[in-house]
């Protein structure tokens, strides 16, 4: 895989999961897909290797790709030029890189407080910190 294809696909996945967060948010969000990457538990094997872009890619961890949801809906109206898209592209281009500082402490699971009520998996994990509107959490069985 190419570092080009890694940074095209983390800066999709940063927009669409958190556009709507700080600069910091979102380096929180790219800090679990590279904390993702370097466990390398979490690509899709059927995308074949480890990349940044299979972490984001594989089925069902990052609900922006789910069938349906905003790969397929807002992606598509994303205005590239925006500094929103800038700043999504630049923590993806760090996490490319591996110069992304880890300001999660190890996270690998996120989600956004706005869902009703937490995920199962959250209640098996150890919470490390919010920022913005996500909480970041690390699964200390892997």
């Amino acid at each position: 895989m190419s570092r080009a294809r890694d940074i095209d696909i983390v800066t999709k996945t940063l927009w669409m999961e958190a556009r709507g967060e700080s600069d910091q948010g979102i380096q929180a969000v790219a800090c679990v897909i590279y904390n993702r990457y370097k466990n390398k538990k979490w690509y899709s094997k059927i995308l074949g290797i480890a990349s940044l872009a299979n972490v984001c890619l594989k089925k069902w961890q990052f609900s922006c790709w789910n069938p349906g949801d905003q790969c397929d809906t807002k992606l598509p109206k994303a205005n590239k030029n925006s500094r929103v898209w800038k700043v999504c592209e630049s923590f993806a281009t760090a996490a490319a890189y591996g110069t992304l500082p880890d300001i999660v402490c190890g996270a690998d699971h996120y989600y956004a407080t706005s869902m009703k009520n937490p995920p199962s998996w959250a209640k098996k994990m150890r919470f490390i910190c919010q920022v913005g509107h996500h909480r970041f959490y690390k699964d200390e069985t892997i």
